[in-house]
């Protein structure tokens, strides 16, 4: 028999529990180690680290220093920050209780008064789960608000007397950028 299991198996001579309680204590790892990471995002964006060596903001030097797409590098600082607040959650992510991916998500609608529960239906809830509970938590708090678009867009519009018109959406300090730029 060939095929990817009979190569796997026969050169690694891990049973498939062994793997398992492998791949999940790495996860562990690999969260308490994100945790770690966005301890000291948090804390050199306080400290203005970022300033100091002529960024515009954490995100464009993360995005710069450790080659992170912008839109990831926003999500870090904002995670970082918001753990700041949240020492239930942040100490979860910590021990390796709370992925990531769930981390990402409770900090989108957790407040200090909501943690606790929020956080009881985290760990046993899977990301999915947890990723559309949070989501439509998020839009029972503000049903009046329509929704603000989370995707960047660039859109053109050619005009009859040959001027275009550009229509962008960007996060706050993109926006920034573009305006200063704009300015000179």
């Amino acid at each position: 028999m060939t095929g990817p299991l009979s190569i796997c198996s026969a050169i690694v001579m891990f049973s498939v529990e062994d793997l398992s309680r492998e791949i999940a204590d790495l996860a562990a790892h690999l969260d308490a180690a994100t945790h770690r990471l966005l301890t000291c995002i948090r804390q050199f964006d306080e400290a203005g680290g970022w300033y100091e060596q002529g960024a515009a903001s954490c995100a464009q030097w993360l995005a710069w220093r450790i080659g992170l797409d912008s839109a990831t590098a926003r999500e870090k600082v904002r995670v970082a920050r918001a753990l700041g607040k949240l020492p239930a959650i942040d100490e979860a992510l910590r021990v390796g209780k709370l992925s990531y991916a769930k981390t990402r998500a409770l900090t989108r609608v957790a407040t200090p008064e909501t943690e606790a529960k929020l956080l009881e239906v985290a760990v046993v809830a899977t990301g999915a789960q947890l990723e559309r509970l949070c989501r439509g938590y998020r839009r029972a708090l503000a049903p009046d608000e329509a929704l603000a678009p989370e995707d960047r867009s660039v859109r053109r519009r050619d005009l009859p007397g040959g001027m275009v018109k550009l229509e962008i959406v960007l996060a706050p300090d993109e926006a920034d950028l573009v305006l200063r730029a704009l300015d000179r």
